[in-house]
């Protein structure tokens, strides 16, 4: 199964929907809404992102793997998603900034990186 994500980054040359394999430990808990943690970007770094949409084909041979689930309930639905995209539209904001108007203060994680 592969899930899209929208990372929570707000530059626009990220303001897509980027697609992730949903591993089989994760399946079960994987919807619209889901809240996670996604390897993104050369390094890898772990980055929080927002499922807006789940499907069973994988077009792209080789996909990044969903880490983690980042908050256990979905924050938002299908319905939510819609939203998003028509706010994404007609006030020309971002994926990003148009999902955090339905997500609950302070659901966002924050990650910390620790040198040894």
């Amino acid at each position: 199964m592969v899930a899209g994500i929208v990372v929570s980054k707000t530059a626009r040359e990220v303001d897509k929907i980027f697609d992730y394999k949903i591993s089989e430990t994760l399946r079960g808990d994987i919807c619209v809404g889901a809240h996670v943690l996604v390897p993104f970007g050369k390094n890898n770094l772990l980055t929080e992102g927002f499922v807006v949409s789940v499907r069973e084909k994988q077009t792209a041979k080789a996909l990044k793997e969903i880490h983690a689930l980042a908050s256990p309930k979905p924050l938002f639905d299908e319905k939510g998603v819609a939203l998003a995209e028509y706010i994404r539209q007609s006030t020309l904001c971002t994926y990003n900034e148009a999902l955090h108007l339905l997500i609950p203060t302070g659901a966002g994680v924050r990650l910390e990186t620790w040198v040894q």
